[in-house]
């Protein structure tokens, strides 16, 4: 030994050692590794060579706001760039928010980094892309001082001097959240600055990199086992070796402390130890708090990262859903895309094209996220997915199991659940039973998340809180960053290497979905059952926020329905030659994407809004002039390109070749109208129209027409009809109008009076099935419905105490969430709340014999006003509120209710496909979280005898709890949408009472689609010959029950084959007969992928009829 070398520990033979106290020798070994505290001196000082560093050449050029270079554009990006870049350096800063900024890089290898490896690093504080030089995106970069900072990229494992580094990297001037304005979540600023904070490229010292891994493991297991654990106490006492063995400031110490290291994760685990299957992932929101825009390159930074890092680690895999994600990679990034496909170990998943909300879309949306998704991945991937993959959304309607069956997946996967802040869901790996009893393998990740960082006590707390230890050995842990994506970390990687097989650790493998369900469904022991939804006890606010967004959903929903219905008519009558199946498929794909779950449930930001509207608007123009011109088609009439406004609908309007065929030129008015009916029943409603375009049309004598049911008021110029269209049918109106008097099943009105006084204090309004009485300050005092006995029954609760009975009463609720302001309503809200004031004035707008109007006049506060229309039609079984709101509180919500006199232990609400029942009491604390529910177009309260259905027309948030009925209109959040609800909204609701104990039974669903998808009247150049029509359900043969909800055009053959999609409404087993006009070869049934069923026969009896 030199005598004038340092006297080191391990010199100091026979000295004895102190004895070890855990929580300072805890605390000395952390330090060994701090960000923060002898942070010059420990060993993450020694990760980079900081004295060897080189700043990087850099030359930016600016691109103008909303560019979108990098969308498959880089070429052009560069071109525009080479003329007007600039000297950058460290300190400068770049912005505003969104705004993209390219750097040209380069460097050249020093002599003193041969044969290191070699990083280059750069931080803007904001998300990045590394570019090669020829156009390939490389690697994502994440800036800034947060957990997923990623600002490393390996320019060479043994560098060769003089090697001349050349890239571009695009910096997006915003972080991996977005540009919160003092907060994550709140709304973004516009004026962001990002400042460069690191460009170089420096030596990598790998051997000290691995023993920070190591020394980190080490802590973790020593901090997370318990301190009477024989293997975490081994844990420190092994951290504390390496610290008095190393010093930090002579790399012969390293090799002692890694054999150090070494030895402890070389001891191995026993068979029966639980094992991890870990599958790398970057949930990726397709929008949140940034616009679409830029989740496209979030997903290539994300994407480019985890091929990248595949080089390095042999047995990483790493799992991606949503095909609309990957729809936009493949037009972006087509090299990163190729690279995708045929990469082994990307894994794609989901089965969806977005990862949509699953509260609010309706049954039909569901079937098209997944056929459209499911289609992607078979023709990009060569296969189905088998795992329904949702990780992150607010709840999970009743009807998803036998969806995802339907579309040939057997297992389900998400974790929300354990979010909830009143009951501990009890399950982690169990069968979810479906309305249907369809059941699918369901597993929750127990480490609570799809973000998992691979730490010890995340891999502890999988096996610890896995419900199921006695009847299963396997969990699924998904890590990597989320939400912003960025995903796994280099970090997490070596945890896995480690962690393979460490004694007193649960055994941890890298595995695809698929593999860990097939696994598990061999392994586990008598699952347990879950029937019913998956309620999410938290973000019930997502029912209502941002209801113009729902409404437009809902709108758009309907308007397709609508048009397949018309152009599968008009395809197969000969009318329309090509069946328009790609300009539809692109409107429901604009549909889907913003049913994604953080767009239709209203928790982003005002662009990701702005944009959800601009594609709403898209549907409405493209899909109303896609059906005017089919409608046109119809009548032996093509338009013209401007006709339809529309290259793709002008198209669609072709006629058959030897069809008549009536060339003509969209006028300002057009002569004739069809009345369209989507709905599979008839039904008897009341249209209403100017009168003066009504007189325009060829078709009819009106002075001739005394025996039509119709008012032609020629004081206020409109006409209003009474119909009655086929189901499922498009008719002339002339031949849709009722025939007879109209003093018979008219709608009466009557003011009322206190005796002795002509002043008005209320008003009744009747027809044959109901009768209501309102006060003219708008309350509700009685609503009763009359049997067809003639029998006079009351819903509506009646109390001696005026002042606190009567319906139709608006309520203010403060509305302050203890976090999460857009997405939530909490419990307490219902302690605090403000009747608004009664209406101002009361006017009698219609009274004829076929529709009462009246409207009201609300100041609901300073800010805000309401205008509801009260409307009564003749034959109506539903009372009618057409609401307007001009809207401006903050964190307030407004909610109508009505307390009726109904008791009913259960309430029933429409869902997709069918009827979810939930408790009216508070006994236990899982009824109590029910306080706030999702329903889609009613929600009823019956008891023998007598039932009542709240209807409306774009709303979800329902609360029936004892007597009370009350619905939820608006919210008023500022987190992170500031402007969420503000201004004009129009809205329905409606009363059905109904004599029945079952609301179906009743007829509600009818209801219900009645006041959706009304019969509408559709402009047409020449009146229509004779009704057209395809489909109907015999009413005769079949069950009420049978719903026919969709006729669409088959995907493999849209010329020749229909999809017609039936479903059992009630909850039971039915049989129905399906009629049509046209023979047909074959009838195959189906799954929602339009693939032939292997078992079982379509029970409907199709039979031939003439036109």
């Amino acid at each position: 030994m030199d005598p004038a070398a340092p006297l080191r520990a391990y010199d100091r033979v026979g000295a004895q050692a102190p004895p070890h106290y855990r929580k300072i020798t805890l605390e000395r070994v952390e330090k060994l590794i701090d960000p923060v505290y002898w942070a010059d001196v420990n060993v993450r000082s020694r990760l980079y060579d900081e004295s060897s560093k080189v700043p990087l050449d850099l030359q930016v050029f600016h691109l103008p706001m909303g560019h979108k270079s990098t969308w498959n554009l880089f070429q052009q990006a560069i071109e525009q760039g080479a003329t007007k870049a600039e000297k950058a350096t460290v300190g400068d800063e770049f912005g505003p928010t969104w705004s993209t900024h390219w750097f040209e890089v380069r460097a050249v290898i020093p002599d003193g980094f041969r044969g290191k490896e070699v990083h280059m690093r750069f931080d803007t504080n904001s998300e990045a892309m590394v570019w090669s030089a020829d156009g390939e995106p490389l690697q994502g970069l994440t800036g800034g001082e947060g957990d997923g900072k990623r600002v490393e990229f390996v320019v060479s494992r043994s560098a060769v001097p003089g090697t001349a580094l050349h890239f571009f990297i695009e910096m997006a001037a915003n972080e991996l959240f977005g540009a919160g304005d003092g907060g994550f979540l709140h709304p973004p600023s516009v004026d962001r600055k990002f400042k460069l904070v690191q460009a170089d490229i420096c030596v990598f010292n790998t051997e000290w990199a691995h023993l920070f891994h190591d020394l980190s493991l080490l802590v973790e297991i020593a901090k997370k086992l318990p301190e009477s654990s024989r293997r975490g106490s081994e844990a420190l006492f092994t951290a504390n070796q390496v610290a008095n063995v190393l010093w930090t400031d002579d790399d012969s110490t390293l090799y002692q402390a890694r054999q150090l290291t070494a030895a402890f994760f070389a001891k191995r685990n026993g068979e029966a130890q639980f094992e991890v299957s870990a599958i790398g992932h970057c949930h990726i929101d397709t929008a949140w708090l940034w616009p679409y825009r830029e989740t496209r390159r979030k997903c290539g930074r994300s994407w480019a990262t985890a091929i990248r890092y595949m080089e390095d680690y042999p047995e990483y895999r790493f799992t991606a859903s949503q095909a609309q994600q990957l729809q936009w990679v493949k037009e972006d990034y087509p090299g990163l895309f190729s690279k995708l496909r045929t990469s082994e170990r990307f894994v794609p998943t989901g089965g969806s094209w977005v990862e949509m909300d699953c509260n609010v879309p309706s049954g039909e949306s569901f079937c098209r996220q997944f056929l459209y998704g499911q289609r992607f991945f078979k023709e990009e991937f060569g296969r189905p997915c088998k795992v329904f993959w949702l990780p992150d959304t607010f709840g999970y309607a009743s009807q998803l199991p036998q969806l995802v069956r339907a579309a040939e997946m057997d297992y389900f996967l998400t974790q929300k659940l354990s979010w909830n802040l009143i009951n501990k869901f009890p399950y982690s790996t169990f069968y979810w039973e479906g309305l249907d009893g369809t059941r699918v393998l369901t597993h929750f990740p127990p480490a609570n998340t799809y973000c998992a960082k691979v730490t010890v006590e995340e891999v502890v707390n999988t096996a610890e809180q896995y419900h199921e230890r006695d009847r299963s050995n396997d969990a699924l842990m998904v890590f990597g960053h989320g939400d912003g994506g960025g995903g796994p970390q280099r970090g997490m990687l070596e945890r896995i290497h480690r962690l393979q097989d460490c004694d007193g650790i649960p055994k941890v493998s890298c595995r695809s979905p698929i593999e860990f369900f097939e696994r598990l469904e061999r392994n586990i022991q008598a699952p347990l059952t879950w029937r019913g939804e998956l309620y999410f006890e938290l973000h019930r606010g997502t029912y209502t926020t941002h209801a113009r967004i729902k409404k437009a959903n809902r709108r758009s929903e309907f308007l397709l329905r609508r048009v397949e219905l018309l152009c599968a008519i008009a395809v197969h009558h000969g009318l329309l030659q090509v069946y328009p199946q790609a300009n539809i498929e692109e409107l429901w794909k604009l549909i889907l994407l913003n049913q994604f779950h953080d767009v239709l449930p209203g928790t982003s930001i005002q662009l990701a809004n702005d944009d959800a509207h601009h594609y709403y608007e898209e549907v409405e123009r493209r899909a109303t002039a896609l059906l005017n011109s089919t409608a046109a088609a119809l009548c032996g009439c093509a338009l013209d390109q401007d006709d339809v406004g529309d290259e793709q609908t002008a198209a669609a309007a072709s006629v058959a070749e030897g069809a008549p065929r009536k060339r003509v030129r969209r006028e300002p008015t057009l002569q004739s109208v069809v009345l369209l009916n989507a709905n599979d029943f008839p039904l008897t409603t009341v249209v209403e129209m100017p009168l003066d375009e009504l007189k325009t049309h060829t078709y009819w004598d009106l002075d001739e027409e005394s025996t039509r049911r119709m008012v032609l008021d020629t004081e206020k110029q409109r006409a209003f009809l009474e119909v009655r269209p086929d189901p499922m049918s498009v008719v002339s109106l002339p031949e849709a109008v009722t025939r007879g008097s109209l003093e018979l099943n008219r709608v009466l009105f009557s003011w009322e009076t206190l005796p002795g006084s002509s002043e008005a204090i209320g008003f009744v309004v009747e027809n044959q099935h109901l009768c209501a009485r309102f006060t003219c300050d708008g309350i509700l005092r009685a609503l009763h419905g009359k049997a067809p006995d003639g029998a006079i029954y009351q819903v509506l609760k009646q109390d001696e105490d005026a002042s606190s009975c009567g319906g139709n009463r608006f309520w203010l609720y403060e509305d302050t969430p203890l976090f999460w302001d857009a997405w939530d309503v909490m419990e307490y809200h219902v302690e605090k709340r403000a009747y608004l004031p009664p209406a101002s004035s009361c006017v009698l707008s219609v009274e004829n014999q076929l529709r009462v109007e009246v409207l009201f006049e609300y100041q609901l506060t300073e800010h805000s006003s309401l205008k509801q229309i009260v409307r009564l039609d003749a034959r109506s079984r539903m009372l009618v509120f057409d609401t307007s709101v001009n809207w401006h509180e903050k964190h307030k919500c407004l909610k109508v209710e009505f307390p009726v006199a109904i008791r009913s232990h259960e309430a029933r609400y429409h869902t997709q496909y069918g009827i979810v029942s939930r408790p009216t009491h508070r006994n236990t604390s899982w009824d109590v979280a029910k306080f706030e529910v999702c329903g889609h177009h009613w929600a009823d309260l019956s008891e023998p005898g007598r039932g009542v259905s709240l209807l409306n027309d774009c709303k979800y948030g329902y609360s029936v709890m004892d007597q009370m009925m009350s619905l939820s209109l608006l919210r008023s959040p500022k987190r992170p949408d500031p402007t969420a609800d503000m201004g004009h909204h129009r809205f329905q609701y409606a009363l059905f009472p109904h004599q029945e104990n079952d609301p179906m039974a009743a007829g509600v669903s009818q209801c219900g689609f009645e006041l959706n998808d009304p019969p509408q009247l559709i402009p047409v150049p020449v009146s229509l010959s004779a009704p057209q029509r395809l489909f109907w359900l015999d009413e005769a043969e079949s069950s009420p029950s049978v719903r026919l909800d969709c006729v669409k055009a088959a995907e493999g053959d849209p010329q020749r084959a229909l999809i017609v999609r039936l479903y059992e409404s009630h909850g039971g087993q039915a049989r129905a007969t399906l009629r049509s006009v046209f023979p047909f070869r074959s009838v195959v049934q189906v799954n929602i992928l339009e693939n032939p069923l292997e078992h079982g026969t379509a029970t409907q009896k199709i039979e031939h009829l003439s036109v």
